[in-house]
């Protein structure tokens, strides 16, 4: 098993808030995710599972705390910067396929036109 205190964390998250009009969904989040660490995001619906894969895309600010991702400072990030980050990294949200006939693969290879 690999030493994980010498590692830098791929995914962070510092004492991370965001809230709407109803009150915060996510209150002090902090978590890290190594490398070839897996995490999973388990709870209700409306607890901020899909908020904080938005935080991580940059999608979404945080409120409060510090969001880092692969090095990077996410949640600070330019509009340019996150442009150039987000070709970097994929992701695939549940209900957010663009053809909900299609598998995850076809969907993925229609947006690179094969």
């Amino acid at each position: 098993m690999s030493n994980l205190s010498n590692m830098e964390a791929t995914i962070s998250f510092r004492d991370v808030r965001l809230g709407f009009e109803e009150g915060d969904i996510v209150h002090e989040l902090s978590f890290e995710v190594y490398p070839r660490e897996t995490l999973v995001l388990l709870g209700e619906t409306g607890t901020g599972k899909t908020l904080s894969l938005k935080m991580a895309a940059g999608l979404m600010r945080p409120q409060k705390g510090e969001v880092n991702v692969r090095g990077r400072r996410v949640s600070t990030m330019s509009e340019k910067a996150l442009l150039a980050f987000r070709r970097e990294i994929g992701f695939v949200f549940q209900e957010g396929a663009r053809f909900d006939s299609l598998t995850v693969r076809a969907n993925v290879a229609d947006r690179l036109g094969k």
